[in-house]
């Protein structure tokens, strides 16, 4: 009952946990409020309230403003159109993200039209941006992400246990001489009266697939456990591979975002746990911030976006 608890609670919350979504609204709602501007100011202007307005819910929301075809024309007729034109070419460019809230690192996503925080990548499948993406998981019909990768691991290990349980339960019932009463209890479960089958020959099969199955998620959960003990995701670590972020760090293959030790990056996904084994045992508490489990200096902002840059944007 353990096992059964641990397999649907985890798998049930990787299905129905928001993986991280980064909407257009994510970042430059935050930074207005922290920064104190004004979003409800308006403008005295009356006949420029409707374009003006137009550009800054673009910007407020984290969108790029389209430069309407009648800005870029040389008539003069518009003096709106040449004020806007004017800005586009002397105001740094630099300047305007730091004012809406874009910090270093953060990359533009031409698909969903807005800025996203570092480590976020957009699914294909999904056709957003997800916070920390691994990868899009079909089993569980949702992506994994920041908000849900831990119950995602947790369900790999425990399906894993209960495959070797079941294997070694339905062994000793179809392999070892057992007692007409424990034979018969074992095979409550295992018998399929409406075929002609043996229960013998149910319980061997019960036992290859278990077998089977278990292997299969022990070296899935084997590999994210890897993942994890560096602090990367399975889109990150094929863009630390890029020959361009191997330069940075001497040929290596190294996350930008590890805390220098397998301790620090367990308790990015998981949190603080003095037992790192209770870690897997079925919680919902929030989500510390990365940011001040980090142990270890982050590279510079450069780096960190040569991270997102360095290799294509990744589509999962």
């Amino acid at each position: 009952m353990v096992l059964l608890f641990n397999i649907y609670f985890n798998y049930a919350l990787c299905c129905a946990t928001d993986p991280g979504v980064i909407t257009a609204k994510w970042k430059a709602g935050a930074d207005f409020h922290d920064a104190g501007v004004d979003n409800n100011e308006e403008d005295e202007d009356e006949e420029g309230d409707l374009e003006q307005d137009s550009d800054d819910n673009e910007l407020e929301t984290g969108r790029l403003p389209r430069i309407r075809p009648s800005a870029v024309t040389p008539d003069g007729k518009n003096g709106g159109d040449r004020v806007q034109l004017l800005r586009v070419q002397f105001i740094d460019p630099q300047s305007v993200a730091r004012q809406r809230g874009v910090e270093d690192g953060m990359s533009y996503c031409r698909r969903c039209r807005h800025f996203r925080p570092q480590r976020a990548h957009h699914c294909s499948v999904c056709n957003r941006c997800i916070a920390h993406l691994d990868h899009h998981c079909p089993w569980v019909n949702n992506c994994i992400g920041r908000d849900n990768y831990r119950y995602f691991f947790s369900f790999l290990v425990w399906l894993a246990v209960g495959c070797y349980y079941a294997a070694y339960m339905s062994y000793r019932a179809a392999y070892t001489d057992l007692s007409r009463e424990q034979y018969a209890r074992m095979l409550v479960l295992a018998q399929v009266r409406s075929l002609n089958i043996s229960a013998s020959n149910t319980l061997q099969f019960v036992f290859a697939i278990s077998a089977s199955a278990g292997l299969a998620v022990s070296i899935l959960a084997s590999w994210h456990t890897f993942l994890i003990a560096t602090a990367q995701t399975s889109v990150e670590l094929q863009i630390n591979r890029h020959p361009r972020n191997r330069r940075l760090h001497g040929g290596k293959v190294v996350s930008p975002y590890s805390t220098g030790s397998i301790h620090g990056n367990w308790e990015l996904v998981f949190g603080r746990c003095k037992y790192k084994i209770l870690s897997l045992m079925p919680s919902t508490r929030l989500l510390p911030n990365p940011r001040t489990l980090s142990k270890k200096k982050r590279t510079t902002a450069s780096e960190d976006a040569s991270v997102n840059a360095g290799a294509p944007d990744a589509m999962v």
